[in-house]
């Protein structure tokens, strides 16, 4: 009798998981057809995202807000999936400033996405802190980021005691769930082209070669500009790890310029890197149509296991 229930509870939370991800897209669709581009809208540290019912346990999203960096400000799955998780009460938390005391033990913290592993000292004690405080501690598209000339941060992150690990880093330690800005509904977005070569710097790291291109930083929170450049050019060269990726998904053509730290390390895609000669690299640049597809359905896939984490204390009832 206990084996019926379990299946039946199983099946049921199999047909609630395809009707949420069914009105996400309805959701997308919609966006698209209205030409809204509002989809971000940061909250205040620790603000309640979305009322739920308070008897079961809450989920809080922590990842940088506020930098300036639109790969930072994009890559919080709760822009994406806050109607997936509509039945639980959702707090966001600016990595800089988490407020530990409002996580219970039995609550799910996620963090990420971005390059918050293996970044300083004071990152890794930041995530361990997470740890200490909860029990279902998830890492959602988050990757190593060690920069370039800097020695590996001497703290070990606790990784044995999360409950879920997701990472963007493709083949390395993780299983593999790219960055969750693949849910951006404009990367699907058809551009007229405008130029052959554009170029997106990091704002820490300018580009100071191929002065003939235009170019843009990548110091703003404005990602539709980026995204509109990105979709006007044929070609992307660039030393950003979301200009790379965003541009892969729409199908583009990317030279990355540095390896400006080990973020680059593990790409999904093997990438082409610039190599003295511009036009050589672009011959033998490969483009991926797929990718847009599969970087959605890993996170989606995703999605449906951290709703199973959070629902893990309705099962054992």
């Amino acid at each position: 009798m206990q084996n019926l229930s379990n299946q039946l509870r199983y099946w049921l939370s199999r047909l609630n998981f395809h009707r949420r991800i069914s009105v996400l897209e309805q959701r997308e669709s919609a966006r698209r057809n209205e030409g809204r581009d509002d989809i971000l809208d940061h909250l205040r540290m620790g603000e309640a995202l979305r009322k739920g019912d308070d008897t079961k346990p809450r989920i809080h999203f922590i990842h940088i807000i506020g930098s300036q960096n639109p790969g930072d400000e994009f890559c919080g799955p709760e822009l994406y999936f806050r109607d997936f998780f509509a039945d639980h009460v959702q707090y966001v938390h600016k990595f800089y400033g988490i407020r530990y005391d409002s996580i219970l033990r039995d609550d799910v913290v996620v963090i990420g996405g971005g390059g918050l592993l293996e970044w300083c000292e004071g990152w890794q004690k930041t995530i361990n802190r997470c740890v200490e405080r909860c029990d279902n501690v998830v890492i959602w598209g988050a990757g190593d980021n060690t920069r370039r000339g800097n020695q590996p941060p001497k703290t070990r992150i606790r990784y044995e005691d999360m409950a879920l690990i997701g990472s963007r880093d493709y083949g390395f330690r993780f299983d593999y769930v790219p960055c969750v800005s693949c849910m951006l509904p404009q990367l699907e977005l058809d551009y007229p082209i405008t130029r052959r070569i554009g170029v997106v710097e990091h704002q820490q790291y300018p580009i100071r070669d191929f002065p003939q291109f235009e170019k843009l930083s990548n110091q703003t929170r404005d990602v539709r500009t980026i995204l509109r450049f990105i979709g006007q050019s044929e070609i992307i060269l660039t030393n950003t790890y979301h200009v790379w990726y965003w541009a892969t998904l729409m199908g583009k053509k990317v030279i990355l310029t540095e390896k400006i730290a080990t973020k680059f390390d593990h790409l999904r895609y093997t990438p082409t890197f610039y190599s003295g000669d511009l036009e050589a690299d672009i011959a033998r640049c490969e483009t991926h149509p797929d990718a847009l597809e599969e970087a959605r359905g890993l996170n989606r896939a995703f999605a449906e296991k951290v709703l199973a984490l959070l629902r893990r204390p309705e099962a054992a009832e």
